[in-house]
């Protein structure tokens, strides 16, 4: 029955679109004088509507036969697997595992053993501002100026990119994409740039895998001043290549593939040239504060007046300011390290492997690793998807989210400036990394939980800077108690750690919020609670861990105070 009616269906249809048919219309009024005196080619269309009919049919069968619920069980179990068992044992029982495992073992380990402390001079007070000033000042200089700079160039440097592809798609036509974003070739470009900027995400942890320990070992063994030299002619040729090619109109891959160079770690050897001028922890952690808030501003400055300039001003200043830094640190930069204090090179110490060693040197640098790892896994992933809620859940304009990012970068200036120094007397080392955990839980709590823009700009406000005292602290600390003979390789490999795991903490947090999806049109507030635990949960082995510190900190002093004001 069904094929008959499926073949009354396609008599009646088929004059309207068979050829055939259409030449025999205007002679039948009537379907029924059309039953009978089909041509050859009438009836070979028929038979062509039949067969396709009959393999519609048997499509049907086949979809009833096998209906999607009685699949194989093996089938039903991969798709599991795919959808839910690997997402989940990935991103949320593996991390977690990991974090609180490494938590456990490293509270265990030493658990009866001496403490092995590190000495520091005895007063608890931070040297003055001036001494402070006076002995980082030439690399304070070096660093503030070179993240100005960088503010500056870095937005024009992804329109210089735009504009060269933006041309290639308008047949050769310049186009300037900051005023014209709206246009085909535009458009088409943000394609490519996209592309480049995946590569480049790719390339810089395998770069500084390679780079970071070959430049901490260089740096141990022939003094701070050539690993700093290196790393500045490094960037000078990186932005100078850049300027050249925005100024002569090359091809934007000389500056792709000679970019490479600038992705080489920055901080490590600096900091590590930091840590020799000052011996004493309250002072070095005060300074390190000093220096992140200076560079901060130095970040919000570069980029308002990189806003006001052309492109090709602005490249020209990013590779100017890394040709000062360049001369700074040849001429005015003084060396940190007496040769008495380092090391023989040899070639086995330029081995990743050879650097990661060092993080294992000592109980309380392997406590101070585990934390800096896991809130950098938290930290950056929680922040990578939280501007994707902004947009989806509270739908942020471009300018709110610039407003968001400022009043953050305000707190981490006031917190860090003023925040060490105030919360030190009080609560002492170990406790301001606490507060500074329980802070970025909290925060995490209220940003997901906001239903109004200002809710999350107070929140930034507040809350932003005081959960990043910790890195400040975490600095100070494991600088003065790693071992001075390898502190340049100490910071690489610690940097290189940290940098791993920022990577791998937004892919870990953008499966569960997929997962979760607690934006969807009529979700469940579970959904929501759900994530948010998710993050909040890296909280506990970072805290425990925090709490464990005091029995190494507190060996040689009677209290864990800090200093009085």
């Amino acid at each position: 029955m069904a094929r008959l009616g499926l073949l009354g269906a396609i008599l009646l249809v088929s004059p309207l679109q068979s050829p055939g048919f259409a030449s025999n219309s205007s002679a039948c009024s009537l379907p029924d004088g059309c039953v009978a005196g089909f041509s050859e080619t009438e009836e070979e269309n028929i038979q062509v509507k039949l067969l396709q009919v009959n393999v519609e049919l048997g499509r049907t069968s086949d979809a009833r036969e096998h209906p999607a619920g009685r699949r194989s069980l093996a089938e039903r179990l991969r798709e599991g697997w795919q959808r839910k068992f690997l997402p989940v044992t990935t991103s949320i029982l593996l991390p977690h595992g990991f974090a609180f495992v490494i938590a456990q073992f490293l509270i265990r380990r030493h658990r009866n053993k001496k403490a092995e402390c590190f000495t520091d001079p005895q007063e608890d007070a931070p040297r003055s501002l001036p001494y402070i000033a006076g002995r980082v000042g030439p690399m304070w200089l070096i660093h503030a100026l070179s993240v100005f700079v960088y503010a500056v160039s870095a937005p024009s440097a992804d329109y210089m990119y735009l504009n060269s592809f933006a041309k290639h798609y308008a047949d050769g036509h310049p186009t300037d994409c900051s005023t014209a974003m709206d246009t085909m070739p535009c458009s088409r470009a943000v394609v490519d740039v996209t592309q480049i900027q995946v590569i480049r995400g790719f390339a810089l942890p395998i770069i500084q895998f390679f780079a970071g320990p070959a430049l901490g070992a260089i740096s141990d063994a022939f003094g701070r001043r050539p690993g700093v030299i290196l790393i500045r002619i490094a960037f000078a040729i990186s932005t100078g290549t850049g300027a050249v090619v925005a100024w002569f109109d090359l091809s934007v891959w000389i500056d792709f593939w000679i970019g490479f160079l600038g992705m080489i770690p920055f901080l490590p050897v600096p900091l590590a040239w930091y840590i020799d001028r000052i011996d004493h922890t309250p002072s070095l952690v005060i300074a390190t504060a000093l220096i992140e808030s200076s560079c901060t501003l130095a970040s919000i400055l570069g980029s308002l007046l990189g806003g006001f300039l052309s492109l090709k001003v602005a490249m020209l200043i990013g590779f100017l300011g890394k040709l000062v830094c360049l001369l700074l640190a040849l001429f005015v930069l003084p060396e940190s390290l007496p040769e008495e204090k380092r090391i023989r090179f040899t070639w086995s110490s330029l081995l990743p492997t050879a650097a990661l060693r060092v993080l294992f040197q000592s109980p309380l640098v392997e406590k101070l690793t585990a934390i800096a790892v896991i809130d950098s896994f938290h930290y950056n992933g929680f922040y990578t998807m939280m501007n994707r809620f902004f947009q989806q859940h509270l739908a942020f304009t471009r300018q709110e989210m610039y407003l968001q990012a400022m009043l953050a970068q305000f707190s981490d200036m006031v917190w860090l400036t003023l925040g060490v120094s105030a919360l030190w007397p009080i609560l002492g080392q170990v406790g301001i990394l606490v507060s500074s955990t329980l802070a970025t839980a909290l925060s995490d709590v209220l940003l997901m939980m906001a239903g109004k823009s200002w809710q999350v700009n107070l929140n930034c406000l507040i809350l932003g800077g005081l959960g990043n005292m910790n890195s400040c602290v975490i600095a100070g600390i494991a600088g003065r108690a790693a071992s001075p003979e390898k502190q340049a390789m100490f910071q690489s490999a610690l940097n290189l750690a940290i940098q791993v795991s920022s990577a791998l903490g937004p892919a870990a947090f953008m499966t569960v919020y997929q997962l979760c999806d607690p934006t969807a049109p009529g979700a469940p507030r579970w959904r929501m609670s759900v994530y948010v635990l998710y993050g909040v949960m890296f909280a506990v082995p970072s805290l425990m861990l925090s709490f464990a510190l005091r029995r190494f900190i507190q060996e040689e002093k009677d209290h864990d105070s800090g200093f009085s004001s």
